[in-house]
């Protein structure tokens, strides 16, 4: 079942810990697939045909979600929270929504997408713009910790249940040269079942 039995009366190798039965860790890049096979790197134009980058157990796994890690890379001199990224405001913005194929669970952005920097601000507390130490690019780290919300994001894949960012927006900045280098959402949880 994905539990490594970690308490003192156990008998494996990690006996005496007092962890007792420790889930599997699941740790993994959002992508075009949903399993982790996809493109991972989400800098595209998206703005004619939407792009979702998920993740989705398969038909016997539930995935419990307890956080989600976003990096956004992009040129300096144009990173402002009033961006996203390095290119200018998104006109259609991120929406971050549980999926099945009856449609939306929960739209976590609740009809207002992330379209700036400063936006992400409303969902993760943990959001702030870093400098690279070249000061060549700037760096958004994003931490959005969803069991601060009550309870992780539980996904079950028998009902085809999945975590998805949809973008509908130019990532690449056509008109300019403000394209962002790095854009990636992470999920870190565990298996509650495999």
């Amino acid at each position: 079942m994905g539990f490594v039995d970690l308490s003192a009366d156990s008998t494996g190798p990690n006996r005496g810990s007092g962890y007792g039965i420790v889930p599997k860790p699941l740790v993994r890049y959002l992508d075009t697939v949903g399993n982790g096979s996809g493109v991972k790197n989400a800098i595209g134009d998206y703005s004619l045909t939407p792009e979702i980058f998920f993740i989705q157990p398969s038909s016997t796994e539930i995935f419990k979600i307890t956080r989600m890690l976003v990096l956004i890379r992009g040129k300096a001199t144009s990173f402002l929270t009033d961006r996203y990224g390095s290119v200018p405001e998104l006109t259609n913005g991120v929406t971050i929504r549980t999926q099945n194929d009856s449609g939306t669970i929960v739209d976590l952005t609740d009809g207002i997408p992330v379209d700036t920097n400063g936006s992400w601000g409303t969902l993760a507390y943990d959001s702030e713009i870093y400098d690279s130490a070249a000061g060549a690019d700037t760096f958004l780290r994003v931490r959005w910790t969803f069991e601060k919300m009550g309870y992780p994001l539980r996904l079950d894949g028998s009902n085809n249940e999945r975590l998805e960012v949809v973008l509908n927006d130019d990532f690449t900045h056509a008109s300019g040269s403000d394209a962002l280098e790095e854009h990636f959402f992470m999920v870190q949880g565990y298996y509650e079942k495999e």
